[in-house]
């Protein structure tokens, strides 16, 4: 046998999420898209089930909330609810997941966020509204 028929075959690659045969260039990882995306995800879902088990109770509680406030709000527009209404629910003002403040009339008013909804806060309620744009402050 000459030097020419003795090379040896390229070794066969299997994709790392549903291990069929990659064919193409050297070092894919993948065999398409969808695997690459489908294997980012499960890692991605393993992530926050981990950090969802460091701080469970704050996970939950803000669940709580962002479901409370869905019930209430259905629009743009304000809504206000009463305190003890969320009281009987759970609602915790405490937890949320940003707060900003903003200048009116040069009074300041803090508005707390949970994911899409806002909310400024009374002695007797709060008032809540949905903003998309909260979320990004």
């Amino acid at each position: 046998m000459t030097a020419k028929q003795e090379t040896a075959q390229p070794e066969k690659k299997y994709c790392i999420y549903c291990e069929k045969e990659i064919h193409g260039r050297d070092g894919k990882k993948y065999c398409n898209v969808n695997c690459k995306n489908n294997f980012n995800a499960r890692i991605l879902a393993v992530k926050r089930a981990k950090e969802n088990q460091a701080f469970p109770k704050t996970i939950a509680q803000l669940k709580k909330n962002y479901r409370i406030l869905a019930a209430y709000i259905t629009d743009e527009r304000d809504h206000y609810i009463p305190t003890e209404e969320l009281r009987k629910q759970g609602f915790d003002r405490q937890v949320c997941t940003g707060a900003f403040s903003t200048n009116y009339n040069r009074y300041y008013m803090l508005y707390k966020v949970c994911f899409d909804y806002k909310w400024k806060e009374s002695n007797n309620g709060i008032t809540a509204s949905y903003d998309p744009s909260a979320k990004l402050r």
